[in-house]
């Protein structure tokens, strides 16, 4: 669930900041091509542009990441810690 979530929260903002830092570029067509085939079809003067586009994109999975892991962090303590040691958990499994 993640991963499509990551793969939504990428392809989105690297539209966003395609279309804000270069607006005469297809942004669809850079999206389909994907980080290893940009280099083909970008014009040499601007990739420096895509680049840092893609760069603005993957900060963005990555802040999304550690902003789930820390709210994960922080709802963790809202529940109680309860022993099983010594318990017979082979009971409730039948």
């Amino acid at each position: 669930m993640f991963l499509a979530i990551s793969n939504s929260v990428l392809s989105n903002s690297l539209v966003n900041q395609l279309t804000s830092r270069i607006p005469n570029v297809d942004a669809a067509t850079i999206v389909n091509a994907g980080a290893t085939g940009v280099r083909t079809i970008v014009k040499p003067d601007m990739l420096p542009l895509v680049l840092e586009a893609y760069n603005s994109a993957i900060r963005d999975v990555f802040i999304m990441a550690i902003v789930t892991g820390a709210l994960s962090f922080v709802t963790s303590f809202g529940f109680e810690w309860k022993s099983i040691k010594g318990k017979n958990l082979a009971a409730g499994m039948a």
